[in-house]
């Protein structure tokens, strides 16, 4: 009986074997040199072009210079908090400046407390209809968040008057909310989000500038009630400023962050127009302030900045495709992607010359 296997002690098989491997070796080198030489070159073809049109593909040219402390409004202590890599120090600020939800009113049936959706549904309903509405005359339903600070205990108990405990309940806030008023007086605003370090910049780990936000919102609202009109505008001058935190903040999120503070800030102004508690001083400052408001411009911007990111992200890229997953979703990760490694490296040169041509159109 024949060896079937005797073909293996044959000199021809294995210089065909050896030839065929060399090939398959030498075409694939092939392919790998010229996708990743089309896509550079395709890349550096539109780097080149856009720079003379006075582009700005590189994320430094987006990152706002230092302020000193002494001269800046988000260099306090809640701001660093709410930044915090620490989660138990972030946690803890963000707790500091959050106003109670109906989760912490009703019980959900597993914490000892009987489950009433109904009347959670009701209130959640009153409490999300209290922002946003404030041009269309809604005002502030400040007897809905009496009831909220009742249920969760930040208040003995509900008097005839939900303003009085509306504010008598927002006590608790005072820590944070002097902070931004001994702040207020500096002139500029940068927050320290760690932009030099590109995907591990600390801006990515913030958290809680809107709860603040809606926080001077709803004090503003009660003091209005009460008819405190000069510490009422005091809060929105605050709340304002917040929203300013992040005018020259790059990144499309920081753009879509800073056109929802602005948002808030206006929705105030609208309540207390509905409420007629603004004095003519206090409409004229506001309007002046929000004049300066070009939300299509900080749309440019970040849409400009958000491009520079990008092309900074992919350039990591390529340079290290294990330390990008890694710092984009944390240790461990790479190890799910393992088809990126096999990816030539000019495919990333020519989708980010597809994506910053998008991004032409979308700025043109």
């Amino acid at each position: 009986m024949k060896n079937p296997l005797r073909f293996l002690a044959s000199r021809k098989f294995w210089q065909r074997s050896v030839f065929t491997v060399a090939c398959l070796a030498s075409i694939t080198a092939a392919f790998y040199l010229i996708e990743d030489y089309r896509g550079e070159a395709a890349w550096a073809r539109y780097r080149d072009d856009a720079k003379a049109r006075g582009v700005k593909l590189d994320f430094q040219d987006f990152i706002p210079p230092p302020v000193p402390d002494e001269e800046n409004f988000a260099a306090i202590p809640i701001f660093a908090q709410l930044g915090s890599r620490d989660s138990a120090v972030q946690k803890a600020a963000v707790e500091a400046c959050k106003l109670p939800s109906t989760a912490n009113a009703f019980g959900n049936g597993r914490d000892g407390k009987p489950a009433d959706l109904a009347a959670e549904s009701a209130l959640a309903n009153r409490l999300a209809e209290s922002w946003g509405d404030g041009r269309a005359g809604r005002q502030m339903d400040l007897a809905a968040w009496q009831e909220c600070f009742a249920l969760t205990g930040m208040i003995a108990a509900r008097t005839d008057d939900p303003a009085a405990d509306v504010l008598r309940a927002m006590e608790r806030y005072e820590p944070a909310l002097g902070q931004l008023r001994t702040a207020l007086s500096r002139p500029r605003s940068r927050l320290k989000s760690g932009w030099e370090k590109g995907l591990d910049a600390d801006f990515w780990h913030l958290g809680g500038h809107m709860q603040l936000s809606k926080l001077l919102g709803l004090h503003q609202s009660a003091l209005l009630s009460k008819e405190s009109e000069a510490e009422a505008i005091a809060d929105w001058r605050i709340q304002y400023r917040i929203a300013g935190i992040y005018k020259s903040e790059p990144t499309l999120l920081a753009g879509m962050l800073r056109a929802i503070l602005v948002n808030l800030a206006l929705d105030s102004t609208w309540k207390g127009l509905a409420a007629e508690r603004w004095s003519d001083d206090s409409l004229t400052e506001m309007e002046v302030q929000l004049g300066d408001v070009d939300l299509l411009a900080d749309f440019t911007f970040a849409m400009a900045s958000e491009r520079a990111f990008f092309n900074l992200v992919l350039d990591q890229c390529k340079i290290s495709p294990e330390g990008f997953w890694t710092k984009l979703f944390g240790p461990g990760s790479s190890k799910n992607w393992p088809w990126e490694k096999l990816l030539p490296r000019g495919w990333i040169g020519q989708n980010q010359r597809h994506f910053n041509e998008c991004c032409d159109l979308e700025l043109a």
